[in-house]
């Protein structure tokens, strides 16, 4: 139960599938036995006098895109009330459009952080290539090595794992990246360093920390001397500092795009 909701706060998460509604408390509270109440709140008990019981309402990952169907029992949670679930819900069906980067950390693979999910869905473009791909091939992938790539393979094989991708999918959880014909992104970012910082115009700190990865670069937290390049926006600290001192290019977000685009 525990490895469970460590797995669904960690799906949920910010960097993941984006659910800010699920928390630990809530968490807990979907993944142990509940107690039956009838329409008016009371509590059901048996023949014997105890409390009925019924399962948790989330067993797995997938279960989290079945509580639509649970709005009323969500309700007599603690702490939970209409406004409070329909919120709830809302951000959970906007989770399955999170995209395939995203998903793929959100599973919680070994060794397969966010930076890895995205190198990962950006060089396969879908679960299913993903899930077919052989170890030896996965090592050859920029940035990915024997232990991440023998990782991701056993992942894959296993078959609950399989069971849960397709009870993902026929949830509508977006499982590829959909792109049009001849707007496949060009990973003209590389082997390239970036560092973020300050507010962009434009784009949300998430949002181009997404566009370099999607072209193959790499974002860190601080200025070193292997940093290419510094994106800075309004009020960008000590970091503009660093990397003026380090000599390193300093760009704006729409240098940025332009870079991007090739």
């Amino acid at each position: 139960m525990a490895k469970l909701r460590e797995g669904l706060l960690h799906f949920a998460a910010r960097r993941a599938m984006r659910i800010d509604g699920l928390g630990e408390a809530l968490v807990n509270q979907l993944t142990s036995p509940r107690i039956k109440r009838d329409r008016k709140g009371e509590i059901v008990t048996g023949e014997n006098g105890d409390p009925v019981k019924l399962p948790p309402l989330v067993r797995n990952l997938a279960d989290i895109y079945s509580l639509s169907e649970c709005r009323e029992d969500l309700i007599q949670l603690e702490r939970m009330g209409a406004k409070s679930v329909d919120k709830l819900l809302e951000q959970i069906e906007t989770s399955k459009q999170a995209g395939l980067a995203r998903l793929v950390y959100g599973l919680g693979l070994r060794h397969v952080g966010e930076r890895t999910a995205a190198i990962l869905a950006n060089r396969y473009v879908s679960m299913e290539k993903l899930a077919a791909a052989d170890p030896t091939e996965l090592s050859q992938v920029f940035e990915i090595g024997d232990v991440v790539a023998a990782s991701v393979h056993d992942w894959f094989q296993q078959s609950r794992n399989k069971k849960l991708l397709m009870q993902l999918e026929e949830a509508g959880v977006k499982m590829d990246i959909s792109q049009a014909p001849g707007e496949r992104v060009e990973r003209v970012f590389e082997g390239k360093q970036f560092v973020l910082t300050g507010t962009f115009p434009t784009m949300k700190r998430d949002e181009a920390k997404d566009f370099i990865e999607a072209r193959g670069g790499r974002v860190t937290g601080s200025v070193s001397k292997k940093t290419d390049f510094v994106v800075a926006g309004e009020d960008p600290g000590s970091k503009l500092t660093k990397a003026q001192e380090l000599e390193i290019k300093i760009i704006a977000e729409e240098e940025l795009v332009r870079l991007g685009q090739g």
